[in-house]
Formats: C-alpha cells, structure tokens, sequence
C-alpha cells in the first residue's frame, strides 16, 4: 500500500471510528510558535500552570518525543450540544464538561485508529495524545488543515465552529498531508468584546491570569481575587461565553452525534444551593466520570460557594427578593460590647476568665442558658445554666439603659426595603424583656411586619426554626428570603433554613465570617451606598 492509499484508509477509518474530522501534518519544529509561546510564558500569562513551561523541546518539535517521528494525524471531535438557559439560582458548566470526560473517549477511539494503522503496518511506532501531554494540540489541528486559531485562542473549524475536542497520534509513518486553511476570523472582535474579565488581551492572546477557565479549573487556592469573583456570576466550572458570540459557531454548531458527551441530568443548571451541601464522598461519586473532577471537591465547592455570593450580591443590589429577615442583637442594635460586658462579668462569678474568641464563636447568637452548658461543658448544673441565662440577661439590662445605638445604616436600609414592597421580619434568641428594652431604647416599634423571638419556636439557633418560621408568618418561601446576621449560630440556622445569609460584620470580621456567610457586609452604610450606585448605572444603561 502506497503513503497515498496509505492516507485515506487512515482518513477514512477515523471518519468511520466516528471522529468529526481529521488531517495530516509534517512534522517540524515549530519556530514561530516557538517564539510565541516564550512570549507568552514571559510575560506569566500561564498564571500558576508552571508546567506549561516545562518540556518546552517537546512542545516545539515533536521529534523530542518519538524521534522518528514524521506525522501528525490530528483529530476533531464534535462535543457541542444545546442546554436551557441557567436561572440566576442554578450553576453554569462549561458544555465539554457536561459529559464523560472527553480524555477517556477520545482517546479510546485514536487507540481503535491505532490499531487499524498497525493491521495495515504492524511496526508503526507511534504515541498518542489527548490533551494531556506536551504537544501543541491546536497548532498541528491547524496544520493538518482542520481549522484555523481563532482570535479567542480555539481552534475554528467551518464545519462545527470551535465546539471540538482534538487529538493526535504521532507517528513514524510518511503520509500525504494537508494544508493549512486561512483566517476567517476576519474583523471580527465578538469574543474579546464579549470576555466579562477582558481575559483576551489582544487577538491570539489570552492571559490566564484573567480567565474564568482557568479559575474555576486549575486554580488551587482557597479564595478568588474580589477584583474578579464577581464577573464570575454563576458559572461553577469552565467559561464558554468567549465560544457562544463566535459567528462561526451561532451559523454552524450542530448537536454532538457521541452519546458519552451527553450532558449528565445533575449537570443541567444544578440547583447551586444543593451543591452547596454536597460532601467529598458525594463529589467524587457524582462526577466520577466527569472532566469536572479536575477541580477537586475543594475547587468546585469554592466556585459553587462564590456562585452563591454573586447570586447574593445581585439580589441585594437590585432589591430582587420578597423577605428580610434581621437578627436583633449585633444587626439592628449595635451590642456586642454589652453583651461581652455582661457576659464577662457573669463568668467572673464561677471563676472562669472569657476570652473574646470564646465569646464569638458559642455565645454571640445563641440563648443564655443554652450559651452556659456549652461553655463551661459539664462543670455546671442545670440550675446553674439557668441561672447563668437569667442573670446574664439582667446584667445586659441594666447596662444597656442610655448606651444603645443602631448599626450604622440599619433603619434607612429597612425604610427602601419597604418602599419596595419587601416584608421585614425580626428574628431574634434574645429574651422577651431585652427585646423590649431594645424597641423601647431604639424607638423601633412598628418598624417589622413580623417579629419572631426564642419563646415561638422550640429550638434557638443553630436551628433554623426560628428562621423558617418568620418566613412563614410573611408568607414567604424560603428562596424568597435574605437574612441578616452577626453570628456563626445565626447564619448556619439560615443556611439550614435554605436562605440567602448575608453576614454583618459588627461581631465577627469578614474572614471570620467567610465560611459561614453567603456574602458580608461591614453595615448598612455600605450597602446603602452600592444601592444608589447600582441605580445610577441601570440608569445610565437603560
């Protein structure tokens, strides 16, 4: 069989193997890219993927890898398919992640090419890639004449538009090749127009830095940059947007023919409030066969948690929910420093020293006597847990008579809510009479359509009880509702009501708070600012 004949029953079984296209290429070193990639890598637009630099011999000339190496038979593999839009609530994943992981089916069908071409010559010797080695996967697609880089930085092909997964064999087998096909890019700038980051910094450039891709993927960290998380809004894993504008794709996509990259029913628009309450085992069962596995359940938790901040932060800016629900102490009146006050002196009776973080983390937002058995942790009575709880309460009174303010920003706040229409509840763990003396002090009567305390429900915080029954007084779903709060107890019984929990930071600061708030607020101040912002741009926009 001559190289000619040689090349379309390779071409030809690839087709029949069921890959979308493929195309031949010399092998050589890759000069000009070369250069391109030192450029790239020099000015760090690789963000932390150090091993983007390694092997960089191999990445130019594939003869680093197999030295009598002569072709690249390059591969496509069509992965596009159509999905509904994502409500705010629900993730977006990219559309290659909604399947199995494409490194598997790939790469079993180049196995099935593979042993085709070794029927025909038994001592080929060859290497395969998928996306996972040090091989420039796009620049031989280009060079076998499958498609052309876009100004995105994906390989365009005229059948499929860039929705492709590539592979390639590297082989020592002399073949017919292609041609490269032109640029059709042309003017056009819709994806560097449309790139919320501006992650494409001019045509052909993309710095990883910026890229939501690489964020939601690679990145290993704990906490995205502020700069950026929010031009994240809910996607959860990947970024398309960049792919949805390309005109060759709106004209030209078709729905993938391969069954394995059909999207999984859990990563259709996942309810991201039910992602949030996934575990590790759960993760790793869920998406086992999924390329979303690369995030590891600490990335993808991370990028579903900041989902939620983004869905919080719209919500609070554009007033879009139907209840507020405010806790009383540390969010409608500013007493932390009462309370510690009292507290303080009350441990001081049975001998123990408070220590502040102590005071934080089980006191603040929690009933008095439930505050004391957990505290001193079996070294008291029941009688003297009771009385701890009175006591404390008594000892807060009498202190707070004259001292009282509200957090700064609070009582605006809640008269825009009600001029928009949204119900105000109070929930609050504090004793019937403190809450009087508060109301009293701060003149706050009349200003709650709902006020729930401790003695209506049967569980205090961490419960979501008292949270779940204010938003049924208002007639409210719990969806509907955002709730205020300044202490641990307090926002995980909203997170376990299934509410938005917005973070006050008059007790606990921002990092304190960050695992247990959907989003934070230093007070009301802030977000009363942001609210009259946001209303000059929808202004300026509509």
């Amino acid at each position: 069989m001559n190289k000619h004949e040689l090349t379309q029953e390779i071409k030809r079984k690839a087709i029949e193997i069921g890959f979308s296209k493929v195309g031949i290429a010399r092998v050589e070193e890759l000069e000009q890219e070369s250069v391109k990639l030192s450029n790239w890598l020099e000015r760090k637009f690789h963000a932390d993927m150090n091993w983007m630099g390694k092997n960089f011999d191999k990445r130019t000339n594939p003869k680093e890898i197999l030295p009598e190496a002569k072709s690249i038979i390059s591969v496509a593999l069509n992965y596009f398919q159509k999905i509904p839009p994502a409500e705010p609530h629900q993730g977006r994943i990219s559309i290659y992640a909604l399947g199995q992981d494409y490194h598997i089916i790939l790469k079993l069908k180049l196995e099935k090419l593979l042993d085709f071409i070794r029927q025909i010559v038994p001592d080929v010797k060859a290497k395969i890639y998928v996306d996972t080695g040090p091989v420039m996967e796009k620049v031989w697609a280009m060079r076998a004449g499958l498609g052309w880089i876009g100004k995105h930085t994906n390989l365009i092909t005229r059948e499929f538009g860039s929705w492709v997964f590539l592979g390639e064999i590297i082989c020592d087998l002399e073949l017919i090749y292609d041609e490269p096909i032109a640029d059709f890019c042309g003017k056009c700038t819709r994806c560097i127009d449309a790139c919320p980051t501006e992650a494409i910094v001019e045509p052909y450039v993309l710095d990883s830095n910026k890229c939501i891709s690489y964020w939601t993927i690679e990145y290993k960290g704990d906490l995205f940059p502020e700069h950026i998380a929010n031009k994240f809004e809910n996607l959860i894993f990947g970024c398309d947007i960049c792919q949805e504008v390309c005109p060759w794709n709106l004209k030209f996509q078709k729905e993938t023919n391969i069954t394995e990259f059909k999207a999984f029913d859990h990563n259709i628009n996942p309810d991201l409030f039910e992602l949030s309450k996934l575990n590790e085992e759960s993760f790793k069962s869920l998406y086992k066969l999924s390329p979303i596995k690369r995030a590891k359940f600490h990335g993808f938790m991370r990028n579903v948690k900041n989902a939620i901040k983004n869905l919080a932060l719209q919500k609070l800016l554009n007033l879009d929910f139907k209840c507020a629900i405010f806790d009383l102490d540390g969010v409608i009146a500013d007493t932390f420093k009462l309370h510690r006050q009292s507290w303080g002196e009350i441990c001081a009776r049975f001998g123990y020293s408070l220590s502040d973080e102590e005071f934080k983390k089980i006191i603040f937002g929690r009933r008095g006597e439930e505050s004391a058995k957990i505290l001193f942790n079996g070294k008291i009575t029941e009688e003297e847990a009771r009385y701890i709880g009175i006591e404390v309460d008594r000892i807060f009174r009498k202190i707070a008579v004259g001292n009282l303010k509200t957090v700064d920003g609070v009582i605006e706040f809640i008269r825009i809510l009600k001029e928009n229409s949204i119900k105000i509840a109070l929930a609050t763990s504090a004793p019937d009479e403190n809450v009087e003396l508060i109301f009293s002090e701060l003149n706050l009567h009349g200003l709650f359509d709902v006020v729930v305390t401790s003695k209506d429900v049967k569980h205090g915080k961490p419960a979501p009880d008292i949270f779940i029954l204010a938003g049924q007084k208002l007639g409210c779903k719990p969806r509907e509702c955002i709730v205020f709060e300044d202490s641990i107890a307090g926002l995980i019984a909203a997170k376990n009501a299934d509410m938005l929990a917005v973070g006050v930071e008059t007790t606990l600061d921002k990092n304190e708070l960050m695992n247990y708030a959907d989003v934070s607020i230093k007070n009301f101040n802030e977000v009363l600012r942001n609210l009259k912002l946001n209303k000059k741009v929808n202004n300026a926009t509509n």
